[in-house]
């Protein structure tokens, strides 16, 4: 494991590592997907962004985005009428347009407990190519990396 920087962490020390976010590929994620929770790919894949340990070239983890469902139950809850016209057409286009979905993030094992599903949120939101971002976490109330990452 790297050694860049070491700090204390729930009483023990561990090393942290060099992280590097950058653009990456479908493949990047197929080589993590089967440490995901949830089996199968997402319907649609947008983008990846990719966590990589630059001093030993190890994968860290990946960040998957997809256009969003369009009958998200959740998304009136969540976002108010800005989706919720009463016109199907025109929610639609402004979905597709304005909002998309994170719907991986999956973090090697051995990186875990280090800030990378964090890292990768907070880049992604940085630069969200949409105004509006939405996840829906399954363990969202074991692993609240996202709130951390800014996300609400």
């Amino acid at each position: 494991m790297p050694t860049r920087a070491i700090r204390a962490w729930r009483d023990r020390v561990i090393a942290e590592p060099a992280i590097r976010i950058e653009p990456g590929r479908e493949s990047d994620y197929e080589t993590l997907a089967p440490l995901h929770y949830r089996a199968g790919r997402p319907a649609t894949i947008e983008l990846v962004l990719r966590a990589f340990d630059s001093e030993y070239g190890v994968l860290a983890g990946v960040l998957v985005t997809s256009h969003p469902t369009l009958n998200g139950a959740w998304r009136e809850h969540a976002w108010g009428t800005r989706f919720a016209s009463g016109d199907r057409t025109s929610d639609a286009a402004r979905i597709n347009c304005e909002l998309r979905t994170i719907s991986r993030v999956i973090v090697d094992p051995r990186f875990r407990g280090l800030g990378v599903g964090t890292q990768l949120v907070r880049r992604y939101l940085a630069n969200a190519p949409t105004p509006c971002t939405e996840a829906i976490a399954a363990l969202g109330s074991v692993s609240p990396f996202l709130v951390r990452a800014g996300m609400r």
